[in-house]
C-alpha cells in the first residue's frame, strides 16, 4: 500500500528573546490510506505543533530539519498557492479551538458553502445542501438555523461540531484531528467518533487523531505513537502499546488512568517530577530526569530505536530488558 502521508525527522523551533524552544525534535510517522494513527502525550509534549508544521500553520516557529511529503508531493517545497489548494480540500484539519478558526464576520452558511465551492465542483444550491446534511450528521438538530447564524452565537460544542461538518464536507484524503471531541458532551463524542471512524473506512480517508485520551485511542485507532519532550518515545499497534509498553513514561500514562470499577480503591497515581525546561532540554533521554529505571547512560545519550518486533519501537536505552507480551 503506497504511503499517503510521510514526516521524516522533522524539528521544530521558536526562536524567543529567552533561547530557543526545541518544540519538536526528529518526528517520523508515516500513514497509509484508511489509518487512523493516535498521537498521544501530555499537554507540551509537540503533538500539536507537528500537526500544523504539516500544514505549514506555524506561527512565530520555524521548520529546522525533515521531510513532510503527501502522496509523493514535497509539501515544504510546494508554493502557497499549492499549499492554500491543498489544505480544506484534499487535506482537512479540526482544531482544538473553533473560535479562532471561524470568521466572526461571515454567517456559518458563507464559510462552508464557500469552502465546498473552493475545493469541489458544486453549485452553490448543491453546496448548500451538502452542508446542511453534515451539520445534522454531527449532531445538530436544526442545521438550517445554524446555517443561518454566525459562530458567536453558537456554544463551544456546536462551533467543534461545525468545524467537523466543515472539514468532513470536502471528503479529504487526510484529516488531521486535534482533540475534536474536547468541548463536547459523551453522547455528542461517541457519536462524532463513530462518523469519522465510518468515513475512514468508507471514504478510505487517512487519519492522524492527537489527544491525550487513552480511552478515545484503544478505541478507534490502528496504530500509536506516544510523544514526550517534542520526541517519539513510542510506536506501535494499539494492542502493543496497550498490552506490552516499553517505555517507561508510556506505562506510566497507562497506570495513571482511574480505575472506576466500583469498590477498587486504588489510589491514583502519577508520574513525579515535572516537564522538562523547554529552553534547555536534557542531554540525553527527555523522559531520564522523571524516569524511575533512569541510568547513568540515559541521562548522556539520546536512545536509538529499539525494534520490539512487529513494527513496536521504543526509543529506550533499556527497553529489551523490560516486560514484553506473554512474560
Amino acid at each position: 500500500m503506497s504511503e499517503l502521508l510521510k514526516v521524516k525527522n522533522l524539528s521544530v523551533q521558536f526562536p524567543t528573546d529567552k533561547g530557543t524552544v526545541y518544540a519538536v525534535k526528529d518526528f517520523s510517522l508515516n500513514l497509509n490510506p484508511g489509518e487512523i494513527m493516535g498521537i498521544v502525550g501530555e499537554s507540551g509534549s509537540g503533538k500539536s505543533t507537528a500537526a500544523y508544521a504539516i500544514m505549514d500553520l506555524l506561527q512565530g516557529a520555524r521548520v529546522t530539519a525533515g521531510e513532510i511529503s503527501f502522496q509523493g508531493r514535497d509539501m515544504l517545497s510546494m508554493s502557497g498557492e499549492e499549499k492554500r489548494s491543498l489544505r480544506g480540500g484534499q487535506v482537512g484539519m479540526i482544531f482544538q479551538d473553533p473560535m479562532g478558526c471561524l470568521d466572526p464576520s461571515v454567517k456559518i452558511e458563507g464559510q462552508m458553502v464557500e469552502m465546498l465551492r473552493q475545493h469541489s465542483n458544486v453549485t452553490k444550491g448543491e453546496a448548500r445542501k451538502i452542508s446542511t446534511e453534515m451539520l445534522r450528521s454531527v449532531g445538530i438538530t436544526d442545521p438550517e438555523g445554524v446555517m443561518k447564524g454566525y459562530q458567536h452565537q453558537l456554544s463551544g460544542g456546536m462551533r467543534q461540531r461545525v468545524m467537523i461538518a466543515m472539514m468532513l464536507s470536502t471528503q479529504p484524503k487526510l484529516l488531521i484531528a486535534d482533540e475534536p471531541t474536547t468541548a463536547l458532551d459523551v453522547t455528542i463524542q461517541d457519536q462524532i467518533l463513530e462518523l469519522l471512524t465510518k468515513t475512514c473506512r468508507e471514504n478510505h480517508m487517512a487519519m492522524l487523531f492527537i489527544t491525550h485520551n487513552f480511552g478515545i485511542v484503544a478505541r478507534i485507532c490502528n496504530r500509536v505513537s506516544v510523544m514526550y519532550g517534542g520526541m517519539i518515545v513510542e510506536e506501535g499497534l494499539s494492542e502493543d502499546i496497550f498490552y506490552s509498553p516499553g517505555h517507561p513514561y508510556t506505562r506510566g500514562l497507562l497506570e495513571a488512568i482511574p480505575d472506576l470499577e466500583p469498590g477498587a480503591g486504588r489510589r491514583l497515581k502519577t508520574i513525579s517530577g515535572t516537564p522538562n525546561d523547554p529552553f534547555a532540554p536534557p542531554s540525553g533521554c527527555v523522559f531520564a530526569p522523571r524516569c524511575p529505571d533512569c541510568t547513568g547512560i540515559c541521562k548522556t545519550e539520546i536512545p536509538k530505536r529499539q525494534d520490539m518486533g512487529g513494527g513496536h519501537g521504543v526509543w529506550c536505552h533499556l527497553a529489551r530488558q523490560e516486560g514484553r507480551k506473554g512474560e
